[in-house]
């Protein structure tokens, strides 16, 4: 997954209010859109 899916995962989990609505809408596993989201916490601390 790019950088900017990610950040639309992120948009969509603040849209929906929590992970499963955003995971069921985004069609992946809550752990997967976990993932996805500590990418990005991840990827911003070491910038």
């Amino acid at each position: 997954m790019s950088e900017l899916e990610d950040l639309v995962a992120f948009a969509l989990l603040v849209e929906a209010g929590s992970f499963t609505a955003a995971a069921e809408r985004l069609g992946c596993s809550k752990g997967q859109l976990s993932k996805r989201i500590s990418r990005l916490a991840l990827d911003g601390l070491s910038a």
